[in-house]
């Protein structure tokens, strides 16, 4: 597809952003080139923390989409200041970590047992 309108760069672009996070989403090249998208499209917050979950859910030990839940857990409390950031982070962690602890251990942890 060949882009003949800021649009169909900005989807052109999508695909690619989407075919590099599927190889490798821990790459924060990509996930820089990711926020510069979510800009252009006008992405609400909560829209970029569905992403991001689906990231994680992926992969448990994906730091960079941890790094950018933060960012957007940021903008959300921006948004919406009931807690303050770190109550909101603690809350989160404890949630997700309660989610992991039933999970089987995989890849180098495996092999640590």
């Amino acid at each position: 597809m060949r882009a003949t309108t800021p649009a169909d760069l900005v989807h052109i672009m999508c695909a690619h952003v989407c075919r590099f996070m599927q190889a490798d989403s821990r790459n924060f090249h990509c996930w820089s080139y990711w926020r510069l998208l979510v800009k252009l499209m006008g992405l609400s917050a909560e829209d970029q923390e569905s992403y991001i979950l689906g990231r994680i859910e992926d992969n448990f030990s994906n730091y960079s989409a941890w790094h950018e839940r933060t960012r957007v857990l940021q903008d959300l409390n921006t948004e919406r200041p009931t807690l303050s950031l770190a109550e909101l982070l603690a809350a989160d962690s404890r949630e997700q970590s309660s989610s992991a602890a039933g999970n089987e251990p995989t890849g180098i942890c495996k092999s640590l047992i």
